[in-house]
């Protein structure tokens, strides 16, 4: 694979990942950029966010500030 080295090396690790049932694939998105994405597809991101230690949802972090990072996945298979 050619390409920038962010993405050369995004779709290196996805290789690497033990799943035998596993799904690759690089597409671009909005701005620009090329997204690896890969897996079975038994868990995905629902909602990903970042907000400060009170709750508050936050879009710039200064540096030494503690955060909290949200996730919440669907999961479709334990």
């Amino acid at each position: 694979m050619e390409g920038e080295p962010e993405v050369v090396l995004d779709y290196y690790n996805a290789l690497l990942s033990d799943n035998s049932q596993k799904v690759i694939a690089s597409q671009s998105i909005f701005n620009g950029n090329i997204q690896t994405i890969s897996g079975n597809g038994d868990a995905k991101f629902a909602e990903v966010n970042i907000t400060d230690i009170y709750g508050k949802p936050i879009e710039v972090i200064t540096v030494g500030q503690r955060v909290v990072l949200n996730i919440v996945l669907d999961v479709k298979k334990i």
